[in-house]
């Protein structure tokens, strides 16, 4: 009796935590709004389970029951289990990383929470206090937004669009499109006090939601209001189908304001309205576009079993289209969540997500739940499936999505008869057999999926801050690589980083030095040897090869990323900026050439074919090209810059130093670079009196201002 009641009361505490790790931020670890939450819901997950299974095995009650949601999503999880394996990269595909902490092992966790708060939830008959202490941890997040909004805590993505405890826009807009729906349930359900502040908490996070100009959250959450307003309207009268008309006359009337005034400049001027009005405009379905047709070539590629989860990294290089230049240099997602688990997993994958929908759509449907209920959950279902079309999953709206499908299966389950049948274990035989099995194995599983993970992250923030003391940083790099962590290419990568500065600093003892070169290249070959058809490994790689002067190995690690990546300017120009700095002059501008030649509208890519002319003696043909792509050939650009110094054409190295300095009134470092193109320039008279005339405008750099004076009379 005592190991019942331990493990039910070890399951409740779980489940009422997980509503309150949006919260969760440990500083302590790499990616830290990202991976902190997803550790913790893992190990709370594994705990839960371990004492659900105790309970399972002492009271049937709590044994699962079918339903077809159950019995699509179990399929949907076993298919994507067999998908990655055949994935393009299977370790990436189970484990993900830390920057998104997803792949198959997140979908097991996710998939056992449905499990565990679809059973126990659903016996205890606690799923609207779960619900509400779900709200009371929204209304916190909420309250953080409001912070940001106010100028009163940072917005960590930068800018005006406010991101909360998430550390990103759009998975608090998401997180809020579910829990906006799931108050106004709450709300029409509840009397008193508590209605009042649910519908004051619904008014806080529409403004919270408008706040993270999150478009498709946006638009989903719009969708969902309307689906539940015509489906009031029509199954109700007198008052609430009055309510439900009025509703749906203030969205049309929104919405067909919006698009009378789309081209206003209050319109244009506020960030959120010009981000919703822009969204059906050609230059945002362009890129959308273009990214949705390259995962439709990687699902035709592998039809069946796709490329794996986190396998759109793959596609995206192989199939990439020179138009993106201007956008992110690797997209990991297709931004399309139906698009997403077609490359995973093929159309297998594809068809049981949409089956897993449709199932708990049907199950709500066909419930005997209050109105309220149901409608607000269809609801969900629509919002969601909206949103979906322009942005991919996170922890909680995989969380939150698994709530609404743990009710969906609720409504439409029955017992199994297996599982009836099967005997109830007593107190001797769970306390002797059951409890130490199921305890040594979620220690075991604890262990394995978490630990070493959290220590590796734990070492490369270490690292990081011991950027003053190369050697110390270096001590918790080695740990990192030791660590055994699953990401190990991020781990990886920041050690290449780490290894390319520290080779780069002479102060720096030479065996520091090539203890974090030979580190860093160690690591990433060894990644690269994990995931060979990876180009952005293989350019990392390459960058750290050259670093080390490795020219054989970074000209054949560049060659095998521009076979990966045919069409990619970075991959082309980067060759090129390798070829010049090693002296090949003529090659660099013929790289430059073909990376421009792909798609000739980007100024940055023409900026690359300008320098190849200069360089190479064309220098009419550069100033034009410059000329054409910015109004002028004097561009504030450091590879213009050091064109400029390369072809000996000081007056206009002179010229774009100056327009750096304009461009950045308030740093002295430009100025020092002004300075330094007066002396190559041999007007060490004016370069002298710049440097001066600096050191008096910014005091602490008087330091770097000294000695370049000094070097100045020593010429």
């Amino acid at each position: 009796m005592a190991l019942t009641t331990s493990a039910r009361w070890t399951i409740l505490g779980v489940l009422f935590v997980i509503p309150f790790l949006p919260l969760f931020v440990a500083n302590g670890m790499f990616f830290p709004f990202i991976s902190s939450k997803g550790f913790a819901f893992r190990i709370l997950i594994e705990i839960a389970a371990g004492a659900w299974l105790l309970l399972m095995l002492a009271d049937k009650r709590y044994r699962p029951q079918f339903s077809w949601p159950l019995a699509i999503y179990g399929a949907f999880v076993l298919w994507m289990f067999i998908a990655d394996l055949f994935a393009a990269n299977p370790h990436k595909a189970f484990w993900s990383n830390y920057e998104r902490m997803d792949g198959w092992v997140t979908m097991i966790h996710v998939f056992l929470f449905f499990l565990v708060a679809g059973s126990f939830l659903s016996v205890e008959k606690l799923w609207k206090r779960w619900w509400l202490t779900l709200l009371g941890a929204s209304a916190l997040v909420s309250v953080y937004g409001l912070w940001q909004i106010f100028g009163l805590a940072q917005i960590h993505q930068g800018g005006v669009r406010a991101d909360a405890s998430f550390g990103n826009a759009i998975y608090l807009a998401v997180y809020l499109m579910f829990t906006v729906l799931i108050a106004a349930w709450q709300a029409i359900q509840s009397k008193g006090w508590l209605r009042w502040a649910l519908t004051a908490l619904i008014a806080l996070q529409v403004v919270i939601i408008f706040a993270t100009a999150t478009r498709g959250a946006i638009l989903g959450l719009f969708a969902a209001i309307g689906v539940i307003a015509v489906a009031w309207a029509a199954t109700s009268g007198g008052a609430g189908r009055k309510a439900a008309i009025g509703v749906i006359g203030l969205l049309l009337v929104i919405a067909g304001g919006l698009f009378l005034i789309r081209d206003s400049t209050f319109v244009r001027s506020e960030p959120t309205l010009a981000r919703v009005v822009t969204v059906f405009e050609a230059s945002e379905l362009k890129v959308r576009a273009t990214l949705w047709g390259m995962a439709y070539e990687g699902f035709l590629e592998r039809p069946i079993t796709g490329w794996g989860q986190e396998g759109y990294n793959y596609v995206f290089n192989k199939y990439y289209k020179p138009s993106l230049f201007a956008q992110e240099s690797w997209f990991d997602r297709a931004h399309n969540t139906y698009l997403d688990w077609l490359v995973a997993g093929g159309a297998p994958a594809l068809f049981l997500f949409l089956a897993l929908l449709i199932s708990a759509f049907i199950s709500i449907y066909r419930s005997t739940a209050s109105k309220p209920e149901k409608l607000i959950l269809l609801g969900i279902l629509v919002g969601y499936a909206l949103q979906a079309m322009s942005s991919f999953d996170n922890l909680f709206s995989y969380i939150l999505l698994a709530a609404v499908l743990a009710m969906a299966h609720e409504k439409s389950a029955r017992p199994i008869p297996q599982f009836e049948r099967a005997p109830e274990l007593g107190t001797s035989a769970l306390g002797t057999l059951g409890a130490p099995v199921i305890l040594v194995g979620t220690i075991a599983v604890l262990w394995t999926v978490n630990v070493p993970g959290i220590e590796g992250s734990g070492h490369l923030i270490k690292g990081a801050q011991q950027a003053a003391n190369p050697s110390a940083a270096l001590l918790e790099y080695e740990k990192a690589a030791a660590s055994g962590s699953f990401a190990s290419q991020e781990i990886a990568e920041q050690i290449l980083a780490f290894g390319s500065n520290v080779a780069s600093q002479g102060a720096i003892p030479m065996e520091t030095r090539q203890t974090a070169v030979t580190l860093a290249l160690k690591t990433m070959q060894k990644e690269v040897e994990k995931a060979p058809n990876d180009a952005r490994i293989r350019l990392m790689y390459a960058g750290g090869l050259r670093a080390a002067g490795d020219a054989a190995g970074y000209e054949k690690e560049m060659q095998a990323a521009l076979a990966l990546s045919p069409k990619k300017q970075a991959i082309i120009f980067q060759k090129g900026i390798g070829s010049w700095q090693a002296g090949d002059k003529v090659s660099a501008a013929k790289d430059f050439d073909a990376g421009y030649a792909l798609d000739t509208s980007f100024p940055n890519a023409a900026k690359y074919a300008a320098v190849g002319k200069i360089i190479t003696g064309d220098v009419a043909g550069g100033k034009a090209l410059l000329t054409s792509a910015y109004g002028s050939h004097i561009v504030d650009d450091d590879l213009i810059r050091f064109a400029y110094y390369d072809a000996k054409l000081y007056g206009d190295l002179i010229e774009v130093a100056k327009l750096h300095v304009t461009n950045t009134p308030n740093d002295p470092m430009p100025r020092f670079l002004l300075a330094q193109a007066y002396a190559v320039a041999g007007r060490n008279a004016e370069a002298r009196a710049e440097i001066q005339a600096t050191i008096v405008a910014y005091p602490a750099a008087a330091a770097t201002g000294a000695d370049l004076l000094r070097q100045l009379g020593s010429q």
